[in-house]
């Protein structure tokens, strides 16, 4: 989900300098581990749009910033989806290129796997959640997001949060989940097999699928849930229109967890949004992207998020040659 202007780099640089400045070589509970940074394209993604009209070529971009470029069609095709309502309906949530994700199960060449996407800003050291991680037979590590702002809360239309995954590639479930994705029906009211779980965005692509799948699971089977107020802080309202928590059933609200009051120097990753206006950011309270040069807010994460954004932004381009893209300022 890159952007596709000349913003591309100062996202990409920034991206990869937040989670990886420690990449080449890690150790976890006494092994040492080579990393790679990959990135995922679909065919048609290839070229992007510079800021006066002009083509560039995202692969090189990519290669300069210290990615190995995997280009990858599928994995689910529209002819192969079984159910209707899903095939003509995919499109209009988030499409089928948005289970290029689930790729990452299939890179089994590595004993984890880092999904990131470019809403993410990492801000603190992962290791701790790898080596927690590799010492459990959990197949993962995620976060659950919150309900829509706007639905009732329900135990099941929330979905694992896929901009930030820890994962240990396993070619039988990766095939496993792409065979429940072609096979299984989807309701627009009772979601996934009839399980309740849709009604969110990303229901019909990777976090909804990711969800019904590992719901089908034994507990040991089933990812570690990390708490979103410290791996996936957008600061987000945790109440509802209705004044119900947005991370359980309306039959469950005791000990509601308020993500804004979280210490913001306590998180390790946050988010921030691409695409919000300013009514979405008023009632719901979600960090925009730094380079807009946002007003402060009155919880103080998405302000710390910033700073910390435009220090690490400082710090890269001490290190590195600019190549020329957008110079934010702040």
């Amino acid at each position: 989900d890159a952007p596709d202007n000349d913003l591309m780099y100062d996202e990409i640089s920034l991206l990869s300098y937040s989670v990886c400045e420690e990449c080449g070589v890690i150790t976890l509970n006494g092994i040492t581990y080579n990393t790679t940074l990959y990135a995922i394209l679909p065919g048609d993604a290839i070229e992007c749009m510079g800021p006066n009209g002009e083509t560039y070529d995202r692969i090189k971009v990519l290669q300069e910033l210290g990615f190995f470029v995997d280009i990858q069609g599928g994995p689910v095709f529209s002819k192969d989806i079984e159910d209707d309502y899903l095939r003509n309906n995919v499109e209009s949530d988030v499409g089928l290129k948005d289970l290029l994700k689930l790729k990452a199960y299939n890179y089994t060449t590595h004993p984890m796997v880092v999904v990131i996407d470019y809403s993410t800003f990492v801000m603190k050291p992962l290791h701790d959640i790898f080596s927690t991680l590799e010492a459990s037979t959990n197949p993962a590590a995620v976060t659950m997001d919150y309900s829509p702002f706007n639905s009732v809360a329900e135990a099941n239309n929330r979905g694992i949060d896929t901009g930030l995954m820890f994962i240990k590639p396993n070619e039988a479930e990766y095939n496993n989940i792409l065979n429940t994705y072609r096979e299984t029906y989807y309701d627009p009211v009772t979601g996934w097999g009839g399980s309740g779980i849709g009604g969110f965005p990303g229901a019909m692509g990777t976090s909804g699928i990711l969800t019904y799948y590992y719901s089908l699971k034994q507990p040991q089977d089933q990812p570690i849930i990390l708490d979103k107020c410290l791996f996936n802080n957008d600061n987000a309202v945790h109440l509802n229109s209705q004044g119900q928590c947005r991370d359980r059933a309306s039959s469950e609200q005791q000990n509601c967890a308020n993500c804004q009051l979280t210490l913001p120097e306590d998180i390790v990753a946050g988010r921030m949004h691409n695409n919000v206006d300013a009514a979405e950011i008023e009632v719901t309270g979600v960090c925009e992207k730094a380079y807009n040069c946002p007003a402060e807010d009155t919880s103080g994460i998405c302000d710390h998020m910033y700073t910390e954004w435009f220090a690490k932004r400082e710090t890269y381009e001490a290190v590195h040659f600019h190549k020329g893209g957008r110079r934010a300022e702040k």
